[in-house]
């Protein structure tokens, strides 16, 4: 079932927990709040899995895109402002 399809299914037992609690019919309230736990469980279960997925993407994105360090001096004696100019061909 998809998580949507378990929170309507829960959401409608919890109304018809409601209605019997309601009724004088008030001691077969067991039986639909016993179907509310278990969709609401799964429910609760799904979204929160989702949660942490969303999540650690986020946070594998964000340190994947952390600044790389700066290049490596090519020219000896030169300076981060200083480039010396190129050497004489022979």
């Amino acid at each position: 079932m998809s998580k949507q399809q378990t929170l309507a299914l829960a959401l409608l037992l919890l109304g018809a927990t409601v209605l019997v609690a309601l009724s004088p019919l008030y001691v077969c309230t067991v039986v639909p709040f016993i179907g509310v736990l278990i969709f609401g469980s799964l429910t609760t279960y799904q979204y929160v899995r989702d949660w942490h997925i969303i999540r650690k993407a986020r946070t594998e994105t964000t340190a994947s895109t952390m600044p790389l360090p700066p290049p490596a001096m090519t020219s000896p004696g030169s300076t981060r402002l200083f480039v010396p100019p190129p050497l004489e061909r022979r």
